[in-house]
């Protein structure tokens, strides 16, 4: 199950998506949170340090995961991977075990059982002259690479705004957006919307109001958001403020009855896409076609996909 958080910049979605994750773990999931945002404060939210050698879209840590999803995949070769290169036989798989090469080298524990994730960003050396997507690139690797059961759920701290729709991180069984009362907030969940029907991912939308102080908030909210969307509306949360004000990190103790109301009409909103490997295939032709990629990779790269292989 895969679960993505979006909205635009400050609206509460990496609060959110941490709370969510906690109120996961605690009740009797493993949980991956994945932390593909720009703007990396995922881990140390919930009380996680990132260590430079755990951050995935470090140059040795891309290649070494590279290579272990290449696998023994004869049609991908470590260093061709594009964001949509597809799973294949023989490919190394993501899982949420323990001893998992990626969970044990890059996963951070949290919780019972569950594991924080860093995409990363821009290096020094990357200043003027990178896109934070070249970043992403190795996260979307390990997302259309995943092999989790029922009772494991990724959830996913996504780029802000519309940018999902520039990569393959609008693949979620499940977008939640993230609103606080806003008019431009309201602009961009509009676009968002337009963006999603257009892809035909429209039913796999909801979205949460965060951040009201005000009936008049409240109202606005109700009446600019679909109801057929919307699944709830949180109050401000003051404590959860002055915890983090304090560098206190998040648990499930500041997770309110309001909150988990919410957490579980998500949940059960969910459901899982069974054509997310034909969905990756179709996007990496559209990709691999693109006159760039023959001009830093070869062309051909289509050849990646396995006209033999059964998704799990």
């Amino acid at each position: 199950m895969n679960i993505g958080f979006y909205g635009k910049g400050g609206s509460g979605k990496t609060t959110l998506s941490a709370l969510f994750a906690i109120w996961l773990d605690e009740k009797g999931y493993q949980v991956g949170l994945l932390d593909a945002d720009v703007n990396s404060h995922t881990a140390e939210v919930i009380g996680a340090t990132v260590k430079k050698d755990k951050i995935l879209s470090h140059d040795q840590n891309e290649r070494a995961i590279w290579k272990y999803l290449a696998g023994s995949n004869k049609r991908i070769k470590e260093t061709e991977f594009l964001n949509t290169s597809p799973p294949g036989e023989g490919s190394g798989r993501w899982t949420l075990d323990k001893e998992n090469f990626i969970t044990k080298h890059y996963g951070q524990a949290f919780g019972k059982q569950s594991n924080v994730f860093t995409a990363g960003s821009y290096s020094a050396e990357s200043v003027g002259i990178a896109c934070h997507h070249g970043t992403q690139t190795v996260a979307e690797n390990m997302i259309s690479h995943a092999q989790f059961t029922s009772k494991q759920i990724l959830v996913v701290d996504s780029v802000a705004g519309n940018d999902g729709f520039g990569t393959t991180l609008y693949l979620n069984d499940l977008l939640v957006f993230v609103i606080k009362p806003e008019r431009e907030g309201i602009a961009v969940l509009n676009r968002f919307l337009e963006l999603a029907k257009h892809a035909d991912i429209l039913e796999r939308v909801v979205v949460i109001g965060n951040q009201v102080a005000t009936d008049a908030q409240r109202l606005f909210l109700q009446k600019e958001i679909p109801v057929e969307r919307l699944v709830g509306i949180l109050d401000t949360n003051n404590e959860l403020i002055e915890q983090r004000l304090g560098d206190r990190p998040l648990s499930a103790a500041i997770v309110r009855n309001q909150d988990g109301t919410i957490f579980e009409k998500i949940l059960n909103r969910v459901k899982p896409q069974i054509d997310y490997y034909d969905s990756i295939v179709t996007l990496h032709k559209k990709v691999a076609a693109e006159s760039w990629v023959a001009g830093s990779y070869r062309i051909g790269l289509e050849d990646q996909i396995d006209p033999e292989y059964q998704s799990v």
